[in-house]
């Protein structure tokens, strides 16, 4: 079965007793834009995907700029489908860094031979309140907390999210946010109680 040709990726999650339960996550492909051999394969892959909706990315605020390999690889994959899709495209990260989304608009914009190819992709604001770590002797797993009911909030002002993730939100952790103003209440909200829980 196709599933059996699937990887995995494990993913630690500790309860408030410090009891760590240990998912497991299928995982199709996964490659490395630090060498040659993982941006070829990654290339090559992109050209058969003609159905991808939503692009998830972990780019922090050192890799805001152009020059990044964040950047060229999340350059790379929207110049390979986005003209694919007339529907278009979601593009979130993961990483708080205030108006992600309206910075890696305005990064892909700059560096992309044909900016007008991005008419079709939508790239939202988000904010994550998920503490996460690593494995203590593997810093390749990720360890964290349980999923809290807001894992994840996604800004959606002109309902481009994919329709399954906006009807699913709820029941995983993820919030969408359809009216302008709120994500920053959000963020301000988390950094209030992170503050407050840290000192």
């Amino acid at each position: 079965s196709d599933s059996d040709q699937l990887g995995s990726l494990e993913d630690d999650v500790v309860d408030a007793n410090g009891t760590a339960k240990t998912r497991r996550c299928c995982v199709a492909a996964a490659y490395s834009f630090a060498d040659d051999v993982g941006r070829k394969r990654l290339a090559e892959d992109l050209q058969e995907m003609s159905n991808v909706e939503l692009v998830v990315v972990g780019i922090t605020e050192a890799g805001f700029h152009t020059e990044s390999s964040g950047i060229q690889a999340l350059k790379l994959v929207l110049e390979s489908i986005a003209h694919k899709r007339q529907k278009g495209v979601s593009v979130v990260d993961l990483d708080n860094v205030n108006g992600n989304g309206n910075a890696l608009n305005n990064l892909l914009k700059a560096c992309i031979e044909n900016p007008s190819s991005l008419e079709t992709v939508s790239f939202h604001n988000s904010v994550v309140d998920r503490i996460t770590s690593h494995r203590k002797d593997d810093s390749f797993i990720p360890s964290g907390e349980s999923f809290p009911a807001k894992t994840v909030i996604i800004e959606d002002l002109n309902d481009s999210l994919p329709a399954w993730l906006s009807r699913d939100a709820t029941s995983d952790g993820v919030v969408i946010r359809h009216a302008k103003g709120l994500i920053e209440l959000d963020a301000v909200i988390k950094l209030r109680v992170a503050n407050a829980t840290h000192t």
